[in-house]
């Protein structure tokens, strides 16, 4: 079992002890989108590879944004098709513009959805998104950090939620960097999975919630 590290204060500032050096881990929420629902699952691959990725709701929501749409430029070409020629055209072409919005909404969402390999065999963590990639040594991380993500505004008034951020603390030139993992409303998930990682890593767990 990895160590514990929780601050004097719940939700303040730690000091961790890196060698002879002490690095602040500070305990604000990484700026990332927040969301209601586990947007992450971790997955474990062979005993020497983890990997988050994004969870069965993350893509449902960017399909539904997709399918939208296709719906929506659907039925552009059908008002296309029956008033070709007139001045309703312009009209429907309203359908078009949502329709493309829409798409690119759900293609956004897909594309930005990123993934976290943590490999042990080759000491690397890999960052993937669709359009790039990142490779960070795992001895450059020096503690899973569990943290509060704050409140966020809902859809509707007073449908406001709390979110629980699970971020890795790496090592910097001056002072330490923080990769932001999820940052979600399942506080049970973020800690499981903090616990997890932490032992995987074997770095300690800073659990900084208020």
């Amino acid at each position: 079992m990895n160590e514990t590290i929780r601050p004097e204060r719940a939700g303040g500032p730690v000091l961790l002890l890196v060698g002879t050096r002490k690095v602040l881990v500070d305990p604000s929420p990484v700026p990332a989108s927040a969301a209601r629902h586990r947007t992450h699952v971790l997955v474990a691959q062979g005993g020497r590879c983890l990997e988050f990725r994004p969870g069965w709701r993350s893509r449902l929501f960017a399909l539904v944004w997709l399918l939208a749409g296709a719906v929506l430029g659907g039925a552009f070409t059908v008002a296309a098709e029956l008033e070709q020629g007139s001045p309703g055209v312009a009209a429907g072409s309203i359908p078009l513009v949502l329709g493309l919005v829409c798409v690119a909404v759900g293609s956004a969402l897909l594309a930005g959805a990123r993934r976290f390999r943590l490999d042990g065999a080759s000491g690397q963590l890999t960052v993937r998104l669709a359009w790039s990639r990142r490779t960070i040594f795992l001895t450059h991380i020096l503690a899973v950090q569990l943290t509060d993500g704050g409140s966020h505004e809902g859809t509707e008034v007073g449908d406001g939620f709390w979110t629980y951020q699970l971020n890795l603390v790496l090592r910097g030139r001056h002072e330490p960097e923080r990769l932001n993992l999820t940052n979600d409303a399942d506080e049970a998930f973020a800690q499981q999975a903090a616990v997890r990682l932490a032992e995987f890593l074997r770095v300690p767990l800073v659990d900084q919630r208020g």
